[in-house]
This record gives structure tokens, sequence and C-alpha cells, in this order.
């Protein structure tokens, strides 16, 4: 005996699903997977993100702004001038903390814009929540 689903293609099992806080943005050869921003509230932000390169030569973020709740572009400070994602592989900005944004505006619960330049793969614009460094967040990198 068979038995199956009639649900079809469209079933809501196979809709896109992010169960996480942060947001993804999956297009061009760069991935942005859970991207956040962790702050203490005091001022500093730390960027937490995967970036997952899927072209096979070596990529780099080369800068990041990132637009706060407010309207003002804070320009993020990337810890050795840039971060290399070798290909078919990702980095997971959390780990290290390489991408900070000092903003005295910056608070949790806001929701910010973060702006990804790499070297070689198209920018990828992202609106992102603002999370405590607490509970999950709080060994993150943060000042």
């Amino acid at each position: 005996m068979v038995s199956g689903c009639a649900a079809g293609f469209d079933a809501q099992t196979n809709q896109p699903y992010q169960p996480a806080d942060g947001v993804t943005v999956r297009h061009g050869s760069m991935y942005v997977i859970d991207a956040l921003v962790v702050t203490d509230g005091h001022g500093h932000g730390t960027v937490v993100a995967a970036l997952v390169n899927q072209s096979g030569a070596t990529d780099s973020l080369t800068s990041l702004t990132m637009v706060d709740a407010h309207g003002h572009t804070v320009v993020a400070k990337i810890h050795g001038s840039k971060v290399t994602v070798p290909g078919h592989s990702a980095n997971q900005l959390a780990d290290t903390g390489a991408v900070r944004v000092p903003d005295p505006d910056l608070h949790p619960g806001d929701l910010v814009t973060l702006n990804f330049t790499f070297q070689s793969a198209q920018p990828v614009k992202v609106q992102v929540p603002v999370m405590a460094r607490s509970g999950s967040y709080a060994t993150v990198p943060v000042a």
C-alpha cells in the first residue's frame, strides 16, 4: 500500500521559514545568513552574521555601513581592514567580533540597515534587528 500527502508544491512545509532572530539574504555569490547587531547598550555594537561564499574564489568584506534607527550613517570598523571568506566556505562574524559599529543611538529593539560591500561579490543590503548582549548573545565580543 502507498500513502501520501496531497498538499502539492505549495504546501506550507515547502515554504521558506526563518526561525532565527537574524535576517538572511541569499542572492548573488555571497549569502548573508542570520544577520543582526548585538549591542552592550552603551554605544557599542557588533555585527553578527555568517558570510557564505558560493563562488569558488576567495572574496572579502571590504566595508560595511549601518544606517541606524534615526537615519544616521555609521561606518563600521573592520579589524584587520577586511574579512576574508574562502571559496565555497563561510566566515562567522560573531566568533571574532571583527565588524564593530560604534553608535550612541544603538539600542536593543531597534531596526538598522546594514550595507555589506565585498571585493568581488555584489553588495548586500539588509534591515536587521538590534539585540542585547545577553542570553544567546552574551559571549559576542562587543566594545
